[in-house]
Formats: structure tokens, C-alpha cells, sequence
């Protein structure tokens, strides 16, 4: 039951069809630092049109490009978590909001067409290369907060053991979102975290309880909900990326002290780490 920490998924999604040089400029470093690694990027159509130069440009680094549209039509998952789905990307097209392009990641992440293309995680995380472990023996990796909160900023499901998550994960999806499922104000206010079934011990499947993700993984935070998109907009210096150079040029991790997570955090109302 392993999760394999050599296939990598990634989302972005822009009503209006931008993506930002930010992003393309992390997955192809990312690319660069683990060039065996298999990469996939979901993009939905928009982005795929407006920007179909930096799509051809990921391509040339060996990213592998899906168009979300076209992967909810492949009826890979389960025909209520589709239509879920579905209705959530529509209604981001209608009220651009931040929020609902957070949340429409936030249920894409968790099914198994996103899944089988590798483990999950934000474009605020990057994986390095100090340690050379090919899979975790889990079920699940989840992200996880300095202080040990759980997240799913990062996600990974052996999908060879996933019937039982999925049947509890559309249970807890129709019990809060209704059946069938309408993504109001209301609904697309439910952080994605508490879609997971209740059943899963969360701290257990951090990914800073093991060595091969925590002394890996470089995280931001400048996907949140307030003041994110202006931060990966903006022109300039990309603060990740320096630390992920630093990183390797001093060959290791640094390790946040938790003190100083809880100072930013007092300070920021955004979450600890990238959401998208």
C-alpha cells in the first residue's frame, strides 16, 4: 500500500484564463531538481487557451498537461463526485471569486482522476532532492502544520485501497452539500479538509512524520484566500523559489521553528500553508 513520491499532480484554475509566471517558472524548476519524476499539470480550458504559449513551454520541460473539462468527462470517478465537480467549476466561471477556485481544487484533488496521476500537492510546495525514497508504505499522506495540524495543501491515496475512503467521502459531501449537490455561498465556505472521512487519523498520514517528505518539501503561502493572487501576479522576485535554491545550495531544509509559525500566523489570516 504504498504512495509513490515519484509522480506528482498539480492544479491551477483562472476563470479568465491567467497563469502566472510564478507558477510556470516552480514547475519547471521543479522539473530541473527531479527530472525522473513524472509531472502532471491540470489546467482548466481557459488557462489552456489564454496561455498556450507557457503550456507549450511546460511541455518542452516533459510536464504532462490535462485539461480539466475534458478529464470529468472520462467518468473515472464516481458519477456524484463528477457532477459535484462539475457544478463547482461552473459556478467559479460566473463568480470569479478566489474562494471558489480554492474550493474547486479542494474536490478535484481528492479524486481519483487527479490522483492517478500522481500525489497531490499545492503550487506553493516543492519537492527537493535530499532524500532519495521512491514511496511511503501508507494509504494516505496528507500535509501537515508545524504544530501538527493536518492539511490537504499535499494529498496522496494508494488507489488500490481507496473504495472504502470514497463511499465515506461522498456520504460526508451529500450529508453537507446536499444530494444532489448545490455549491452555494454557503457550501463553498467548507475548507476540503472536511470532506475526509472520519474514520482516517489525519496526524497519522502527516507528511512531517516522515523523513522522505518532511526533509523534502519546501512550502509558501501565498495561495490563500486574501491577497494571494495579487502575490503571484506581482513581478518580482519569487520568495519560494530563492528558499528552494537556498535549499539545495546548503543541502538541506531549513526547519521553521515553531514560535516563529505561530508569530506569522497571528499576523496572517491566511492559511499556514498554499492552498492551491
Amino acid at each position: 500500500m504504498p504512495i509513490n513520491l515519484t509522480k506528482h499532480s498539480k492544479i491551477w484554475i483562472h476563470p479568465d484564463g491567467l497563469l502566472p509566471d510564478k507558477i510556470v517558472n516552480r514547475l519547471v524548476f521543479q522539473r530541473e531538481v527531479r527530472p525522473k519524476d513524472e509531472l502532471t499539470f491540470f489546467v482548466n480550458q481557459a488557462c489552456a487557451e489564454r496561455t498556450a504559449d507557457k503550456i507549450a513551454l511546460l511541455k518542452e520541460h516533459g510536464i504532462k498537461i490535462k485539461i480539466i473539462e475534458e478529464c470529468l468527462e472520462e467518468k473515472f470517478d464516481d458519477e456524484f463526485l463528477i457532477g459535484f465537480a462539475k457544478k463547482v467549476i461552473h459556478r467559479l466561471t460566473e463568480t470569479k471569486k478566489v474562494r471558489d477556485t480554492v474550493y474547486a481544487t479542494d474536490v478535484l484533488r481528492l479524486m481519483k482522476v487527479v490522483q492517478r496521476e500522481g500525489l497531490y500537492s499545492d503550487n506553493d510546495v516543492l519537492f527537493l532532492n535530499f532524500n532519495d525514497t521512491r514511496e511511503i508504505m501508507k494509504k494516505y499522506l496528507f500535509g501537515c502544520h508545524t504544530h501538527g495540524m493536518p492539511d490537504i495543501h499535499i494529498f496522496g491515496i494508494d488507489l488500490n485501497y481507496c473504495e472504502d475512503f470514497y463511499k465515506e467521502l461522498i456520504a460526508k459531501i451529500k450529508e453537507m452539500c446536499g444530494d444532489p449537490p448545490y455549491p452555494d455561498e454557503e457550501v463553498c465556505a467548507i475548507p476540503g479538509l472536511a470532506f475526509i472521512p472520519d474514520s482516517i487519523n489525519l496526524i497519522a498520514y502527516g507528511h512531517l512524520a516522515f523523513q522522505a517528505t518532511s526533509d523534502n518539501i519546501i512550502s509558501g503561502k501565498d495561495n490563500s484566500h486574501d491577497g494571494g493572487e495579487e502575490i503571484l501576479h506581482a513581478v518580482g522576485n519569487d520568495p519560494l523559489l530563492e528558499e528552494a535554491k537556498l535549499a539545495l545550495k546548503e543541502g538541506h531544509v531549513r526547519k521553521k521553528p515553531l514560535s516563529n509559525f505561530i508569530e506569522d500566523s497571528d499576523n496572517d489570516t491566511s492559511p499556514g500553508l498554499g492552498r492551491r
